[in-house]
């Protein structure tokens, strides 16, 4: 009996010997002990939403190229002088130089009437070297081709005038007229523009020499 009892001892002693070691090693500090968290400096957080994370920003979208390309000219404005309107015909009016000293847009011989209208011949001038300018036009007796002629049309807000011009160019003096005035083989000078090869006249200045 007393052999038993010291066994059961025995065994409830080694029995609590060895709960107080699994209780010492449950509660060691080391094993309490959180590990420190790893640094994140310089790294992007991973704990956004998905969706988050997959968004594009403006600056990653691509730019749309457009096929083509927008011009950036305006379109040209055409004047009552410009010579836009007849760059593939035949006539055009004279250069701006030579625009400006005879203030005319062009200067013809008138050779075949018709009703708002009149069918001329060109008079052609350029510079000489020291300044002056020649000209030169069909004798009143040439035969002309309706192919060297132009038509000039003119309606009610059309300006006509005579310049009487006197002592070789010397001096000149300008007198109301109207179509009424135009005869065949006169020097006209003109304002307007070429529009496909038809003279639109503003201004019609008959030139008389005395």
């Amino acid at each position: 009996m007393k052999k038993k009892l010291k066994k059961m001892i025995l065994l409830l002693t080694l029995t609590s010997i060895l709960c107080l070691a699994m209780i010492g090693c449950s509660s060691s500090p080391a094993s309490n002990q959180n590990p420190e968290p790893a640094s994140t400096e310089g790294q992007i957080p991973t704990d956004e939403p998905e969706d988050v994370q997959n968004t594009e920003t403006p600056t990653d979208k691509p730019t749309a190229t457009p096929d083509t390309e927008t011009p950036t000219d305006e379109p040209k404005q055409i004047t009552g002088t410009s010579d836009t309107e007849n760059n593939n015909g035949k006539w055009h009016v004279l250069d701006p130089e030579l625009a400006e000293y005879l203030d005319a847009d062009f200067e013809c011989i008138v050779w075949k009437l018709d009703e708002g209208s009149f069918y001329a011949a060109e008079v052609q001038n350029k510079f000489l070297e020291d300044g002056s300018i020649v000209s030169s036009s069909p004798s009143s007796e040439s035969t002309l081709d309706d192919s060297e002629l132009f038509q000039v049309v003119y309606d009610d807000t059309t300006y006509f005038y005579i310049r009487n011009i006197y002592d070789n160019g010397k001096r000149h003096e300008d007198t109301d007229a109207g179509s009424k005035d135009l005869e065949e083989h006169l020097d006209c000078q003109l304002k307007g523009y070429f529009e496909n090869d038809i003279f639109y006249a503003s201004e019609i200045r008959i030139i008389k020499v005395h």
